[in-house]
């Protein structure tokens, strides 16, 4: 009886090893285990080091010079004197698609100067040569078709 199990069982194993279907699953299965192992090695083992390395690109450090001190004369009077100063300035990247988003970004910027009190100074980069005709000065070919609203993907 138990012969007859075994070899029914044996005549099962050899139509299942010998077909088509389970040499794919093995190879599918092998495939899983490779990707699982994978993520595991990027996740859990070397997970600090990719880490480390997308802050790197993603994060810039602005470093800005301290304050120098006051100038004085031979007499002592002040010739040159520190006073703090802000800036902003927007360069155009390309991060907004549209020109809508872009501008709405401007609008709300300038309110929040205005609300502080401060004064707003902007530079349109077009000019009128000798022949009386409108010429771009910025100096990106890029800049200039983002000016004119041509987008190239």
């Amino acid at each position: 009886m138990f012969r007859d199990i075994l070899e029914i069982l044996q005549e099962t194993v050899k139509k299942i090893a010998g077909s088509r279907v389970f040499a794919l699953a093995v190879i599918f299965t092998l495939m899983f285990f490779g990707l699982i192992g994978k993520l595991f090695n990027m996740q859990i083992i070397n997970g600090e080091q990719y880490l480390t390395q997308y802050v790197s690109k993603t994060l810039q450090t602005v470093y800005t010079p301290g304050t120098r001190g006051n100038i004085y004369d031979r007499n002592g009077n002040v010739l040159a004197h520190n006073e703090l100063a802000y800036a902003v300035t927007v360069q155009d990247t390309g991060a907004y698609r549209k020109n809508q988003d872009k501008n709405l970004m401007l609008l709300n910027l300038i309110r929040v100067l205005e609300k502080h009190g401060e004064t707003v100074e902007g530079k349109l980069e077009i000019t009128i040569d000798q022949n009386g005709d409108m010429v771009f000065t910025a100096s990106s070919e890029a800049a200039r078709k983002r000016f004119l609203g041509i987008i190239t993907v």
